[in-house]
């Protein structure tokens, strides 16, 4: 005997149904204002603009003090250096925090994003961001 005839699809209950928890997501993407950028600054970088801050400030007092027109000439190179150093250790940590902000707001307008609204666990999200942009070691 051939058995009874199959239920239709619709009908047909599956206990591994794949749309059972299926949720449909805005193509458009997220709407409404992007949450506040959660980091600080890069730590590494911070600190090293800090000690060449210190630096700069250690060999201007020492410049106004020499009297010796060759060590003056020394302590001016070395205050330039220093100066150039928190410039460009400004500059990297200003641009890296630009990035992260950008690649942040770019993260939260996509579709996902809408599920990471309703979940308190967006602490993973925002460990990608802040790992993404790493300035280089200045020397």
């Amino acid at each position: 005997m051939p058995g009874p005839a199959p239920k239709h699809p619709s009908v047909r209950a599956r206990r591994n149904n794949p749309k059972k928890d299926f949720r449909s997501l805005p193509s458009e993407g997220r709407e409404g204002a992007t949450p506040e950028w959660p980091l600080l600054p890069d730590v590494n970088a911070s600190a090293m603009l800090e000690v060449a801050r210190d630096r700069v400030a250690s060999l201007q007092v020492e410049l106004e003090g020499e009297d010796d027109g060759r060590a003056k000439g020394r302590l001016r190179r070395d205050l330039n250096k220093n100066e150039l150093l928190v410039a460009q250790l400004q500059l990297q940590i200003e641009q890296a925090t630009d990035a992260e902000k950008a690649l942040w707001a770019d993260l939260w307008s996509t579709p996902q994003a809408v599920i990471w609204e309703e979940s308190i666990r967006i602490v993973r999200l925002r460990n990608m961001c802040g790992g993404r942009f790493v300035p280089s070691r200045a020397t």
